[in-house]
């Protein structure tokens, strides 16, 4: 009989409600966390309990009331079903959990709960898959941080491994694909395809390192690769926060910039979420969606993989893969690629959006944070 693992998805979580007090702890935990937010402690302190928390909470909280549904917030209901639907089709001696890093069941709920089962009957191993296809230090190192700061509360710890990204793997390119198609087949007079991305700050990946925008890049080009459209398909990014230079180009410039070029209906996709949340539902389909209607064009929010009954085989087939497998049974999750000289070029033009000194509005909040220190 195999060993006995516990499979956590792991997720980032929404607000508890829609109340701005409920939003603003929300964003108080969310943005205090220096993977999210990796500016200096004591100045980003000040900005955010000064500057952030004070006013956002509220327009946020506009933002996420147009979206809860009956059941809570999408991230949350929509991650519950993927992990029902998974249950059914994984091998016997997996267990699954889901866990949320700002949402009960967090992931000390869950190890809470292993400690207290059998040490005889429980789950020796613990396999962490969170919720982010691509690696950014934002999303899977907070991850990483909350596990490990969970574990070394404990005195018994199991033997755990992550799956630090599944950006290439063949069930989420196909399954982007075909979602993809489905929506061209439903709206064949689609005229674009923009393949957006979460963003995260330029400095990320050219002072530190972050490798998102190369597991980005990956993504794109495999799923570009494999859709058999004539249509021209972009890479953009968006979700952008704060004054300074992310990823681009960004998204919401982009497709306003087509429909006022002349394209009428465009087609967005966002392949850095697994289930349809506040930066698919409500910042693509309701507030960029207005942005392109008010410029006489329509887009088509394209949905999430989600708990596609055909995503949910193949994701549970790579889990089982993933937990049970050989090495090699693993490697051929995944799809090779190699965009080596197509990263340097796409480094090339981000640097070109580079900033040699701080532009004027960062100045600004410089300036105002010293006069609140002084």
């Amino acid at each position: 009989m195999s060993e006995k693992i516990k499979v956590i998805l792991g997720q980032l979580g929404s607000p508890k409600s829609t109340k701005v007090k409920d939003v603003r702890e929300y964003l108080r935990e969310f943005l205090g966390d220096p993977r999210v937010v990796d500016a200096n402690p004591l100045l980003w302190k000040i900005i955010l309990n000064c500057f952030v928390l004070p006013f956002r909470p509220k327009r946020s909280a506009q933002a996420y009331s147009r979206i809860h549904e009956p059941g809570g917030f999408p991230l949350v209901t929509n991650t519950e079903k993927v992990a029902e639907a998974l249950k059914p089709h994984l091998d016997e001696n997996l267990e699954l959990n889901h866990a949320f890093l700002l949402t009960t069941p967090r992931i000390s709920d869950v190890l809470n709960a292993w400690e207290w089962e059998d040490t005889h009957t429980r789950a020796q191993k613990v396999l962490v898959l969170p919720q982010f296809p691509q690696y950014s230090e934002a999303t899977i190192g907070s991850v990483v941080d909350t596990l490990g700061g969970e574990l070394k509360k404990r005195v018994n710890v199991p033997s755990f491994s992550l799956v630090n990204s599944y950006h290439t793997s063949k069930a989420f390119i196909d399954h982007s694909i075909r979602k993809i198609e489905e929506s061209l087949k439903a709206h064949p007079d689609m005229q674009e395809l923009v393949i957006s991305f979460h963003g995260i700050p330029l400095r990320r990946v050219l002072k530190k390192k972050d490798i998102y925008l190369l597991h980005c890049l990956e993504t794109y080009e495999l799923i570009k690769q494999g859709l058999k459209i004539s249509i021209p398909v972009s890479m953009t990014f968006q979700s952008r926060f704060g004054q300074e230079v992310w990823l681009g180009p960004y998204t919401d410039k982009t497709v306003v910039e087509k429909v006022t070029g002349g394209v009428k209906k465009i087609g967005v996709y966002c392949p850095s979420f697994v289930v349809d949340c506040l930066e698919t539902t409500d910042e693509i389909g309701h507030e960029l969606a207005h942005e392109v209607k008010e410029a006489g064009g329509e887009l088509v929010h394209i949905p999430c993989v989600n708990a596609d009954p055909e995503w949910i085989k193949d994701y549970a087939h790579f889990i089982n893969v993933y937990a049970n497998g050989s090495l090699q049974e693993r490697k051929l999750l995944y799809y090779p690629i190699n965009v080596t000289s197509r990263y340097q070029t796409v480094i090339q033009e981000q640097t070109k959006n580079a900033p040699s000194e701080l532009p004027p509005e960062s100045k600004k909040v410089l300036k105002l944070m010293f006069l609140t220190m002084f």
